[in-house]
């Protein structure tokens, strides 16, 4: 009788017993130890997608491939994970990211501040030696105001407008964009920049006037006055030295008038031979850029 069959299924037992052990005795993948994350460095302002860079790590803080990790937010109403693993903003507040694989747990804290409008719009005008506070905000999609996001404002022409310290200072004459931007806003305004050569109170008598000399450039007068006797009657404006038009009696005038060369501002309380009213107010003399 032969024995040869059974020695063979001895040697394939033993043969695969032995490739078994062998299977169990080789070592397996890398053990999970931990869960890294990285939080955004400050409040998002924006509404974008920032990663999270969520991965699962090995004892030795090496990233462990094709792990599955699951994400869970609270509040709800304030952020949400994407497909890819990005946090967006859908509210305003702070939330908690809670990350998970298997049972390794890791919070990343996100502070939502996404801007909807900037409050704060700068003057028109600025004269020089009076600066103006300009301390916009930012708010968001519903209109409450975002405390902790800063508002940049900067200026287009230092030289001409500087931003010093939440104030608009002028420093020449001239024009210069000032620029406030607060997460993805961005608004630009044009601001003139004015000189006030003349600001002087009125009081003129029936037939009396009074001149200023003024060099070349662009100039916006205002002036107001009063008849003491509470009649209608006012003062007349003419140029010495400039095509500039005369303007007619009134208690109101607001113009601008382009000085080519030196010319003479004169304001006048025409005469009613003696018998006319005193003239009480005031006038202001800018000097704008040309453009305005």
């Amino acid at each position: 009788m032969s024995t040869a069959p059974s020695l063979t299924r001895t040697l394939l037992f033993g043969l695969g017993l032995f490739g078994s052990m062998a299977c169990f005795c080789l070592p397996f993948g890398p053990k999970a130890a931990s869960i890294g994350a990285s939080a955004p460095p400050g409040p998002i302002t924006a509404d974008i997608a920032v990663p999270l860079d969520a991965k699962v790590l090995d004892e030795k803080g090496a990233p462990i491939p094709d792990q599955a990790l699951q994400y869970v937010v609270n509040p709800s109403d304030v952020a949400l994970v994407t497909a890819s693993g990005d946090v967006r903003c859908t509210g305003t507040g702070d939330a908690t990211v809670t990350i998970t694989a298997g049972a390794l747990k890791q919070d990343v804290i996100v502070w939502c501040r996404v801007v909807g409008s900037i409050d704060g719009t700068p003057p028109a005008r600025v004269v020089l030696n009076k600066n103006v506070a300009f301390s916009p905000v930012a708010k968001d999609v519903r209109g409450a105001v975002l405390k902790d996001v800063p508002v940049l404002v900067t200026s287009s022409d230092e030289k001409v407008l500087a931003v010093v310290e939440g104030q608009l200072v002028g420093k020449a004459v001239g024009t210069a964009q000032i620029q406030v931007r607060a997460g993805d806003i961005t608004v630009d305004t044009a601001v003139a920049v004015a000189e006030q050569l003349i600001t002087e109170s009125l009081s003129l008598k029936d037939g009396d006037g009074l001149n200023w000399a003024l060099p070349d450039g662009t100039y916006e007068v205002e002036i107001g006055v009063t008849a003491m006797d509470g009649s209608e009657s006012g003062v007349t404006v003419s140029w010495v030295g400039s095509d500039c038009p005369a303007q007619p009696e009134a208690q109101k005038h607001s113009f601008v008038c382009v000085v080519k060369s030196a010319a003479s501002l004169q304001v006048m309380n025409p005469t009613r031979l003696g018998i006319g009213p005193m003239e009480s107010g005031f006038v202001n003399v800018y000097r704008v850029p040309s453009s305005q």
